[in-house]
C-alpha cells in the first residue's frame, strides 16, 4: 500500500481504544454468522467450506439443539455464554513513506510500499498484574519498538500485518507475530533454570532479561497465572480481529494469506522464520483454501520473486472469499 492511503485509512476511522472481546472458539461463531446470513440449514453448511466449524466445542451444543433443521445468526448468540477476554485495538503502519525507500529484505513485504498494521493489546486487568509481579519501570522486556508494536500507553500482545487493494476488494495478511509471549516464555526458561550458586550455597532469585530486573517467583507466577490464557488463544484472536475490521470497516471481500514456504520466498525472510503453524494450521483452521492464485493487485505488477515462483508453478496463498456469504452481523454478547 502507499504510505499515504494507510495514513488516510487511519484517519478514517475512530479514534481512541477499540474494544474487542474474545473466548475459545469465537473467530468459529464469527465465520459461521457471516456465512448464515439470515439462515441455512445444517445440511448445508455441513457441505460448504465452513463445514469443519460445527466441530467446534462452543459450536456443539448449539448444532445438536437445531438437528437438521435452520440456523440463523441469532442461534450463535448462546455462544456469548462465556465470559470473553478484553483486548484493545489499535492501528498504526509499517514500512517507508516513500516506495524508493522500499527493501523486501528489510520490510518483509510482497511488493513495494507500506503496510497497514492491526494491534492487538491487553486490557487495563492485564496490565495492572503485569505491574504488580513484573515492576517494569521504563523499560519494556517483552517487546521491541523494531516491531510494529502501539503507541506509549499501550501493551501490544500480538500485531498482523496488511495490505489492502481497495480497487480489488483483496486485502493480504502479511504477518501475524507476537513478540510478547514469545519474550515471555524465554524469560521464564531463564526462571525455571535457576542454579544454586556453588559459592554462596543459595538459589539465584533474580532474572535479567532485556535490559529489566525481575524477580524469578513472580515471573513463573505471571506466566503460569496471567499469561495462560492468552497463550491459547492470541492467534486465533489476532486473526478474527483482522477478518472482522477487513470486511467490517473496510469492505474487502477477498482475503489472502500467505503460504509459509512461498511467504517467505516473497518477503525475502532468511534464518529459521516465523513458526510454521502461523502459516499453516492457523489458516486451515479458519477455513481459508490454500490455491495456486495470488492476489490480482501482486499480479498486476509483480516483483522479480513473483515472477520467478510463477515460472517454477511455486505460487501458493491460502485465501478465504466472503462475496458468496451473507452479510449478517456477528452475535455480540447481548445477542
Amino acid at each position: 500500500m502507499e504510505f499515504g492511503a494507510i495514513q488516510d485509512v487511519i484517519a478514517c476511522l475512530p479514534r481512541g481504544r477499540t474494544l474487542f472481546y474474545y473466548f475459545p472458539d469465537r473467530y468459529a461463531v464469527a465465520l459461521l454468522s457471516r456465512y448464515l446470513g439470515k439462515g441455512r440449514t445444517v445440511a448445508e453448511v455441513k457441505a460448504s467450506g465452513f463445514a469443519k466449524l460445527l466441530q467446534r466445542p462452543a459450536l456443539k451444543p448449539v448444532v445438536a439443539a437445531k438437528g437438521d433443521g435452520q440456523l440463523t445468526p441469532d442461534d450463535l448468540a448462546a455462544c456469548w455464554a462465556v465470559q470473553p477476554e478484553c483486548y484493545l485495538l489499535t492501528l498504526g503502519s509499517w514500512g517507508p513513506e516513500t516506495r524508493n525507500q522500499w527493501s523486501s529484505y528489510y520490510h518483509q513485504t510482497s511488493r513495494p510500499g507500506a503496510n497497514l498494521v492491526l494491534q492487538l493489546n491487553f486490557s487495563s486487568t492485564h496490565n495492572r498484574s503485569y505491574r504488580a509481579l513484573i515492576r517494569p519501570g521504563r523499560r519494556a522486556p517483552f517487546q521491541t519498538s523494531l516491531h510494529p508494536i502501539a503507541r506509549r500507553g499501550f501493551h501490544t500482545l500480538a500485531w498482523a500485518r496488511l495490505d489492502v487493494d481497495f480497487d480489488t476488494g483483496e486485502a493480504l495478511i502479511e504477518e501475524v507475530q507476537t513478540d510478547w509471549l514469545r519474550y515471555a516464555q524465554a524469560a521464564k526458561r531463564l526462571a525455571d533454570e535457576r542454579r544454586v550458586d556453588p559459592e554462596m550455597q543459595r538459589t539465584i532469585e533474580t532474572v535479567y532479561f532485556n535490559g529489566a530486573r525481575m524477580d524469578a517467583k513472580a515471573l513463573q507466577t505471571y506466566f503460569d497465572e496471567v499469561l495462560r490464557v492468552h497463550m491459547r488463544v492470541w492467534d486465533e484472536a489476532m486473526l478474527t480481529a483482522v477478518l472482522e475490521f477487513l470486511l467490517d470497516e473496510l469492505a474487502t471481500r477477498r482475503i489472502y494469506y500467505h503460504d509459509y514456504d512461498c511467504g517467505r520466498r516473497l518477503k525475502s525472510i532468511e534464518g529459521s522464520g516465523p513458526p510454521r503453524s502461523l502459516y499453516s494450521r492457523l489458516p486451515s483452521r479458519f477455513c481459508f483454501k490454500k490455491g495456486r492464485t495470488a492476489p490480482e493487485f501482486l499480479m498486476a505488477k509483480p516483483t522479480r520473486t513473483l515472477k520467478t515462483l510463477v515460472r517454477a508453478d511455486h505460487v501458493r496463498f491460502w485465501m478465504l472469499d466472503f462475496r458468496e456469504c451473507g452479510r449478517a452481523v456477528t452475535p455480540g454478547p447481548h445477542g
